[in-house]
């Protein structure tokens, strides 16, 4: 490998392009390969062999021309049989709970590594996550309180919520 930066587009400029490959680019340092964002069609641009290459990806935001291929990536991680890592990926705290959101469907059950049976899988199994940026100390979050009422809460970074109308609530932590 040539030492420096090597970066490839794989990809174009945006969602409605006429060629239709939205955004994917594929930077190499040394020996190591990463992905920003996977919104071009990745097995078409890079193939499998090259896919094998990859250490890790980052997502810079959850529009679908930045992460259309994110479940195939993952998916093509964990059922080829020569890769034996999980997918590093980075990503701020509030992409990777949108992308858990988005892919669950997809990733929430898959086949056994025999492919005969259908099994839950933690997201963790499939997925490495590295946090870039700081870490949010407090979040709002919503909580059915029963007979159609919504309660809004903030959350600290330890689990302790507290109402917004000004009561405590007794969270359980992730």
């Amino acid at each position: 490998m040539i030492d420096g930066i090597t970066v490839k587009i794989h990809g174009d400029f945006g969602p409605f392009s006429r060629m239709g490959k939205s955004i994917g680019y594929q930077i190499i340092i040394g020996n190591s390969g990463y992905l920003i964002d996977c919104g071009a069609p990745l097995f078409q641009t890079i193939g499998g062999h090259g896919l094998k290459e990859i250490d890790g990806l980052i997502v810079t935001h959850c529009h679908d021309d930045h992460k259309r291929w994110f479940t195939d990536l993952i998916l093509f991680h964990i059922y080829a049989p020569d890769i034996r890592k999980k997918l590093s990926l980075f990503t701020s705290e509030a992409l990777y709970e949108e992308l858990i959101r988005a892919s669950g469907p997809s990733l929430d059950r898959s086949l056994s590594k025999d492919s005969r049976n259908i099994i839950d899988i933690p997201y963790e199994d499939y997925i490495e996550f590295h946090i870039l940026g700081p870490r949010a100390r407090y979040k709002v979050s919503q909580k059915d309180e029963g007979r159609g009422k919504t309660g809004l809460y903030v959350i600290d970074s330890n689990g302790n919520g507290r109402s917004l109308s000004g009561g405590r609530c007794a969270f359980q932590r992730r």
